[in-house]
């Protein structure tokens, strides 16, 4: 029997009136020790913690006549270098020929698996925290498509509570279902996408602008499972992006292109000339008598002045064309598919139009008329940059200004400017345009 419990890889240690009478091998090795002197006639209590030694005292005193064994527990044991490590242990009763009880206890050292099962229950915390709180929603769907798994984010984002999406299938969220096809197409080619931008229903009907990252599932046989990915709620950030580039591509007063977005389509459409041949021509705008406005009525009376005459001057214009405000009291206009004469045509509506505004002098009980000058060259596939057409419409506007203001003047490609109309003319000459294009 005693080469048995020496040769036992289990610990194994007797017990007698509460001291320790034997340890085999495996049991010195569990309690730090070298050989069975360091611990013969030691108090078993001793090498067993102080939280767990009240326990361990019950349990032995269980064993007796009517309670042979104990059920196998686990406690913590002091080391001779006063480690603590975790025992899986049972015991057992017998009986010495002088009638005495020997205790007979076994042990393996669970410490390891203990410390494993801590870290994976702070990596499954872990998870679930990052789960539960982070802003992107963590999902996963079947082969059949249809979700088996969201995060609880899925009531902030989408209206749900979880339990009411687990089997929905995912085409029902899809506002465009277009956009669904061509998702599964680019998840079908690269087996993952990125940022891919959807429209995606709200509970309560609404749309959602969703950036899905995502890829295919596999299991190990190379069967298709499902996708699993994350969904981001992207709706407020492309509303600002909106908002932000309208504020850098807009004039606040007017609500016009700013001069750089103006410019920038300018040479634009200057590449349509050069592709397609499409007549443009270009006008500048300019308030007569804006400065003594401004001076004398104040800047409040001159904004509103700018906004009457640019909505007198948008409604002569078509819809294709490009209105923009260079500076403080002078405005593009850009007119697409359209000739001089036709040009000069428009020319004299905007003259007319902006005649008929009224500014209101505050205070004084009268009114004030309104007119612009106006600079007008056509555009040409070599004014890149748009400074050329910019320069030949600077010297109509001058040539208009200098002959009274409240009029055209249509400055072309070559030569010098003429004046072919003014605001009262009812029959411009056409002429003047024509013999200069």
């Amino acid at each position: 029997m005693s080469d048995l419990f020496m040769n036992y890889p289990t610990a194994h240690t007797l017990v007698r009136d509460g001291k320790i009478i034997f340890l085999n091998p495996a049991a010195i090795r569990l309690f730090g020790g070298v050989h069975a002197e360091q611990f013969i006639g030691q108090p078993v209590l001793d090498f067993i913690h102080p939280m767990d030694r009240e326990y361990v005292r019950h349990r032995i005193a269980l064993l007796g006549p009517d309670r042979r064994q104990n059920e196998p527990t686990e406690i913590r044991i002091l080391t001779l270098d006063s480690q603590v490590r975790i025992l899986a242990t049972a015991s057992a009763v017998a009986f010495a020929e002088d009638g005495g009880q020997v205790i007979i206890a076994t042990g393996i050292d669970v410490t390891s698996f203990h410390r494993l099962q801590d870290e994976l229950r702070s990596s499954e915390e872990t998870f679930r925290r990052l789960f539960e709180n982070m802003h992107d929603l963590f999902y996963r769907t079947n082969a059949a498509d249809e979700l088996t798994l969201i995060g609880p984010g899925v009531e902030r984002v989408f209206g749900y509570r979880q339990a009411e999406v687990y089997g929905m299938p995912v085409a029902n969220a899809y506002v465009i279902p277009a956009q669904r096809t061509q998702l599964w197409a680019r998840l079908r080619k690269y087996g993952e996408i990125n940022n891919r931008i959807v429209k995606l229903r709200h509970k309560d009907g609404h749309a959602l602008d969703i950036a899905i990252t995502a890829k295919m599932i596999f299991d190990d046989t190379g069967h298709f499972q499902g996708v699993e990915g994350l969904l981001r709620d992207v709706t407020e950030e492309l509303r600002l992006r909106r908002e932000l580039q309208i504020l850098a591509t807009i004039d606040n007063l007017t609500g016009l292109l700013n001069r750089r977005t103006f410019l920038e389509q300018a040479n634009q459409a200057v590449g349509i000339v050069s592709r397609y041949r499409e007549p443009m021509v270009f006008l500048i705008v300019d308030i007569d008598n804006f400065k003594e406005i401004n001076d004398n009525l104040g800047h409040l009376l001159g904004d509103e002045a700018i906004r009457k005459i640019v909505a007198a001057g948008r409604s002569c214009l078509r819809e294709n064309d490009i209105f923009g405000r260079l500076g403080g009291d002078e405005f593009g206009i850009i007119l697409r598919q359209c000739e001089p004469t036709e040009a000069l045509q428009i020319c004299q509506r905007i003259l007319a139009r902006v005649r008929e505004v009224r500014i209101r002098l505050r205070g004084k009980g009268a009114d004030t008329h309104m007119s612009v000058s106006l600079g007008v060259t056509p555009v040409c596939r070599t004014d890149r940059p748009f400074a050329r057409a910019l320069a030949r419409a600077d010297r109509a506007l001058y040539l208009a200004k200098s002959s009274g203001r409240c009029c055209c003047a249509y400055q072309a490609l070559e030569g010098s400017p003429v004046l072919p109309l003014q605001a009262a003319d009812s029959n411009p000459d056409l002429g003047a345009i024509r013999d200069h294009v």
